[in-house]
């Protein structure tokens, strides 16, 4: 399964503003999961979980902020000398446009979804 993150600036948009390939659920876990559950990272370790749920991965609000904080915290985790590893450019490159979008204000209304 291929998972997406989609951002909507407003509730009501019919079209994300952001709509973003995260990878297979094997680049989803190792990515994405299996760090932020090493960091203590709840909502990004259960993303799969989530997503293919009967409720789905669906974040507004302070739950979103919630998120925003976690892939700066995931970010800098995949950066430090300490995690061993490497993240690949492209999903460093995911990270940093979740980050700037999520503190742009004109996302403040915003809703994510993960599929």
């Amino acid at each position: 399964m291929a998972y997406h993150l989609m951002i909507f600036k407003q509730s009501t948009a019919i079209e994300p503003a952001i709509d973003l390939y995260l990878g297979s659920a094997h680049t989803v876990h190792l990515y994405w999961e299996a760090a932020s559950f090493d960091i203590g990272l709840p909502t990004i370790s259960a993303i799969m979980e989530r997503a293919d749920s009967e409720a789905g991965f669906c974040l507004s609000g302070a739950t979103l902020i919630a998120f925003k904080v976690e892939v700066e915290l995931l970010y800098k985790h995949w950066n430090s000398p300490q995690s061993g590893h490497e993240l690949p450019p492209t999903h460093a490159a995911l990270m940093r446009t979740v980050i700037l979008a999520l503190g742009d204000e004109s996302f403040d209304n915003a809703t994510l979804v993960i599929a």
